[in-house]
């Protein structure tokens, strides 16, 4: 009998420490991951773009924002840029060289919407159509 009520209170000692809550994660250095801060509402966004090294173009593409040219990315580089948040227009387009033509025939703009202090990462992508920006889930 004192067997079976100690075997009882292990269990229920066991199962009870079980349902306490865990601590939040931790980051991979060992430090707490910060908490969230609500950035002021004119904060801008941060856009990433990658492209692959081994994409099936060696070409460099132009990127642009709001039908602006905001940077150029040779394959296997990336740049990063500050831009206003809100509804963004995104495109990429071959870049012309001494190889390469330029392809301002199939560009598709794509729509983004940034909030304030959010960060995207986009990547550079290819198909029969041209190119294309790829949500990136990291």
């Amino acid at each position: 009998m004192n067997l079976q009520r100690s075997l009882l209170a292990a269990l229920f000692t066991v199962s009870c420490g079980l349902a306490t809550a865990s601590p939040p994660p931790a980051m991979g250095n060992g430090a707490m991951a910060p908490p969230a801060e609500n950035p002021a509402p004119d904060s801008p966004a941060r856009l990433i773009v990658s492209r692959d090294e081994e994409g099936l173009n060696a070409c460099t593409v132009d990127l642009y924002v709001q039908n602006q040219m905001a940077a150029q990315i040779p394959p296997g580089e990336q740049v990063v840029l500050e831009v206003a948040a809100g509804d963004i227009a995104l495109s990429v387009a071959q870049a012309g060289s001494a190889l390469c033509k330029p392809d301002q025939a199939q560009v598709s703009v794509q729509s983004v919407l940034l909030q304030p202090g959010e960060t995207r990462g986009y990547k550079v992508m290819q198909n029969a159509s041209g190119f294309f920006l790829s949500p990136q889930i990291e």
